[in-house]
């Protein structure tokens, strides 16, 4: 908190500069010498000694200043601000271990994607300095999914053959340089996330069955209807293993609750999702860490689930789950809001059903678990839709205690417009109303 780094036009040069203000002793300095030839935009910092920029050409550059030496254009390059050395790093992004020991750096990143890494990347030591490049060869380049509380990092990569994406989860060791892989040949995974303290992650595996035209091509199969829950510790250990109910499978991906001892999926049965496909007639499924057994959540194979939240503690799950018949396929859907409390293992699950006729609601917990946020899309009567133009709707924002007391309205009358409603995310929060 130190330093400001703030944009500079050079209006006689047309370019546009990065200039630093020390709040200590109030001098001003360009974070990089400026000249005529090209555009600095800040990225912002990286810790309170760095700072990355992205230099591009000058729309009204000079021809010769193509033929000048200069750093690659198109690239984030990081500055250190007190020494004036300059680094082009490998990566389009980075991102370090929670220690801040290490920093995974990846380069040529797919369609755009933060975590959907290209080609090449690279691991590197922000103690020793040292650098090393992951061998394209262990196919480890694809989705990353984090790091673990210290040194191990999580990947996800597809073979790029299978429209199913034949996968395996790949953990590699920032250390020792060595990979773990779990899952092919005998499973493809289909989702890996880490714990909420990131010392070990859960994954479905699922088995392959073989193509019928290539059988001895593992990457052109799909995955098979019989699938397992992994738990692996962050050293690649496992932890646990449990069979998923027969004759389902999952959709989406997995969410653990905030304490780590349930993990919440979606699961379909494998005929419906072979004849229809997801997003319909779908369960919500716990997986109990404690005994290691799956719980049903939701019953019933005619409706699906829309959104679900777990509760900051981890004992509350508040879900959105919508009817799937004829009467419900146009707005307003037939959803309703529950909410399953699960710290009373003893207790049968206690569904409490306290909105009818919600659409598209997002959810999203206060920090202290106090009340739950749902965002309402609401449909407009025939009266209004004078009003609105086509695939408008009016936003209401509600919030509801635990025990499915207050429900209370906090903001109606706003308009929204579109096909696919999004999630909500609480940023913040005051004590009080």
């Amino acid at each position: 908190g130190r330093r400001v780094a703030y944009w500079v036009r050079n209006q006689k040069a047309r370019t546009t500069l990065l200039n630093l203000l020390n709040l200590v002793d109030g001098s001003v300095h360009p974070i990089v010498e400026p000249d005529d030839c090209n555009d600095l935009l800040g990225l912002g910092w990286v810790d309170d000694q760095h700072f990355r920029y992205y230099q591009r050409y000058a729309q009204w550059a000079d021809s010769d200043c193509r033929n000048r030496p200069r750093l690659p254009a198109d690239r984030p390059i990081v500055v250190d601000v007190e020494t004036g050395e300059q680094r082009v790093p490998l990566a389009d992004w980075f991102e370090r271990s929670p220690d801040g020991h290490y920093e995974l750096e990846c380069y040529q990143c797919a369609n755009g994607y933060r975590n959907a890494c290209g080609c090449v990347s690279q691991v590197r030591d922000r103690i020793s300095g040292e650098e090393w490049v992951i061998p394209a060869g262990d196919g480890v380049w694809g989705d990353f999914r984090g790091w673990s509380e210290n040194r191990y990092m999580l990947f996800l990569p597809e073979t790029g053959i299978s429209v199913y994406s034949i996968r395996s989860v790949v953990l590699a060791d920032a250390e020792t340089r060595q990979f773990q892989r779990f899952g092919l040949p005998e499973r493809t995974i289909l989702d890996a996330v880490w714990s909420p303290t990131a010392s070990e992650f859960a994954c479905i595996a699922c088995g392959i069955e073989p193509n019928e035209y290539k059988p001895e091509l593992i990457e052109m199969g799909t995955p098979s209807d019989e699938c397992e829950l992994w738990v692996i510790g962050g050293d690649g250990s496992r932890v646990a293993t449990a069979s998923l109910p027969a004759g389902l499978v999952p959709v989406g991906g997995l969410e653990w609750s905030p304490d780590g001892q349930f993990i919440a999926l979606r699961l379909i049965d494998a005929h419906t999702a072979r004849r229809h496909g997801h997003g319909v007639y779908d369960d919500l499924y716990v997986f109990r860490r404690e005994t290691g057994e799956f719980m049903p959540v939701t019953g019933g194979w005619d409706r699906h689930i829309a959104a679900f939240a777990w509760s900051p503690d981890g004992k509350v799950l508040a879900y959105t789950q919508c009817v799937n018949h004829p009467e419900c396929s146009r707005p307003p859907y037939c959803c309703t809001l529950q909410i399953v409390r699960l710290d009373q293992p003893q207790s049968p699950l206690v569904l409490r059903e306290v909105v009818p006729q919600l659409d598209g609601a997002g959810l999203s917990w206060l920090p202290d678990g106090s009340r739950l946020l749902v965002s309402v899309r609401r449909w407009p009567e025939p009266e209004e839709r004078v009003q609105l133009i086509e695939y408008q709707y009016y936003l209401e924002l509600w919030s509801i205690r635990p025990d499915g007391s207050d429900w209370r309205l906090h903001l109606e009358g706003a308009v929204g417009r579109g096909h696919v409603f999004g999630q909500l995310t609480v940023l913040g929060a005051k004590s009080g109303d």
